[in-house]
């Protein structure tokens, strides 16, 4: 058995009804950031922030991962995915460069923590 899910067309994308109907947030304690894991693509990003990213990377270097600097260093911070879109690099096809774990496995973004921490300003 199937349950029907209504949908929305916003140009050529179709999106859930559960999006407006239904409050979300994100319980970061139950997911741990499954969205800086799992996925194709990296994140979304614009070309100031790619130009941005590039500029802090050395403040943000000693958080990223042993691997995702070696993708950094052999093909940069970010790529055109195969829909058009600027994106982040992606580490073994799930990890976004800029994946960081804290206590208890929580994904952290790197970019994100030195923001928090005071040691860049991003935007």
């Amino acid at each position: 058995m199937t349950e029907d899910i209504e949908m929305l067309q916003i140009q050529d994308t179709l999106v859930s009804l559960d999006i407006v109907e239904r409050f979300f947030i994100c319980d970061l304690g139950k997911c741990l950031g499954e969205c800086c894991i799992e996925g194709d693509a990296g994140a979304p990003i614009t070309r100031e922030e790619y130009d941005k990213i590039k500029e802090i990377l050395p403040e943000i270097w000693d958080d990223i991962m042993p691997q995702a600097k070696k993708v950094i260093e052999e093909q940069g911070v970010g790529y055109i995915d195969e829909e058009g879109d600027l994106v982040t690099q992606i580490v073994d096809g799930r990890n976004c460069v800029f994946t960081c774990y804290g206590e208890g496995g929580m994904c952290q973004c790197a970019i994100e923590k030195a923001e928090r921490g005071g040691r860049i300003v991003f935007f």
